[in-house]
């Protein structure tokens, strides 16, 4: 018969497909740009998402998108039924025989509650050391904590970023899992280093974020130039207080959200690129940096220790130790030819979509025929 239809319920993934400004990060620009790559290998997708003003049902790039009226996240009582009903309608449209689902949230035991009732499969897909750690747990409510564990229990299969990651979950939830980097269609390899033209920061703009130790890493060093691109149109409050602040720091320049082929043309003008967030998963901005060549410095973030490991930028422990990183890295053609070497080449080896498609087709595979997955 016809190809099993692979959905991913990605709800804020209808702007990153259509190329237009949304409050969307990045665990919605891999889950689009995987499902790309899934069509490009024959693979029947569907996507539910948000909508944003476009039909309900239509065809992008090949992947039948099915759109569910936007509802201000929240959850206050009485909403929470029909919405859940909502959701499953446009997943019973979207016709998956394996659904994927990214985060931590109660949506996860909505999901696989779905998919437990319907007879399909289900793979949750972490997007920070938060969904294993239980960091999530801990802040979520009553009701939503007990959706969360459903959810991790009644999965069929779940990935994870990265090696620590899946440590975290066996200890914490007994479950086994995949680990699948992210992948990305790499860009062609640059002839060398760009110019080095200023520090970037690439991000949703959000407190969690830390756009605001960017600004006091950027007080730090006058003479060089900082550029934070990224925006937040679901919390304009915030967003106007950090326009406010960096309109106050002449050598901070804002560029508002950027598609994703802007982005890696920026990436190429930069000198490195920096990480100031409480804490993250494996950052796609970090891979479309190395694609290009351009090293990480990152505020104690290190996803499965592989900055140190191998060599693509600095991890530091302090602001100033940051800046001392910057002022070493532009100081030196040498280092920066080296960095360039190293991260270009640990792209292509680890996070080449080609290469990634192929371990999330073995954990279809896994998922709907466990049988034979043993035997192998």
């Amino acid at each position: 018969g016809p190809q099993p239809v692979l959905c991913f319920v990605a709800l804020q993934a209808y702007p990153v497909l259509l190329g237009i400004p949304g409050s969307h990060g990045g665990a919605e620009v891999q889950q689009v740009l995987l499902a790309r790559a899934l069509v490009e290998r024959g693979h029947r997708v569907s996507l539910v998402s948000f909508e944003h003003g476009g039909p309900a049902d239509m065809t992008r790039d090949g992947i039948r998108v099915v759109s569910v009226l936007k509802w201000s996240w929240g959850f206050p009582g009485t909403r929470f039924f029909p919405r859940v009903w909502q959701l499953w309608r446009a997943m019973e449209r979207a016709g998956g025989a394996v659904y994927l689902y990214q985060c931590a949230s109660p949506l996860i035991g909505i999901v696989a509650a779905f998919c437990r009732t319907r007879r399909r499969k289900f793979i949750f897909q972490t997007a920070s050391v938060n969904d294993v750690d239980g960091g999530y747990p801990r802040r979520a409510n009553p009701r939503d904590r007990w959706l969360y564990r459903l959810g991790i229990r009644w999965a069929d299969g779940i990935i994870v970023q990265a090696e620590e990651h899946r440590r975290l979950l066996a200890e914490r939830c007994g479950r086994d899992s995949f680990v699948i980097m992210n992948g990305h269609p790499l860009p062609p390899r640059p002839a060398g280093p760009g110019p080095g033209r200023f520090v970037l920061w690439v991000g949703m703009v959000r407190a969690v974020k830390g756009p605001r130790r960017f600004f006091e890493l950027a007080r730090l060093l006058p003479d060089t130039r900082f550029v934070l691109v990224g925006g937040n149109d679901i919390e304009p409050d915030y967003m106007a207080s950090v326009e406010r602040e960096a309109a106050t720091i002449p050598n901070v320049e804002l560029r508002g959200f950027q598609p994703r082929s802007k982005v890696l043309e920026i990436l190429g003008e930069a000198l490195c690129l920096v990480n100031t967030s409480d804490h993250e998963g494996f950052p796609n901005t970090f891979i479309e940096a190395w694609s290009v060549g351009v090293p990480v410095i990152s505020l104690r973030n290190d996803p499965d220790g592989v900055v140190r490991r191998r060599g693509l930028g600095e991890v530091a422990e302090s602001l100033p130790e940051m800046a001392e990183g910057i002022v070493r890295m532009a100081g030196s053609p040498e280092l920066r030819a080296q960095l360039f070497e190293r991260c270009r080449s640990y792209c292509e080896s680890e996070h080449d979509i080609a290469r990634v498609i192929e371990k999330y087709e073995d954990a279809f595979r896994a998922v709907t025929n466990p049988a034979a997955a043993r035997r192998e």
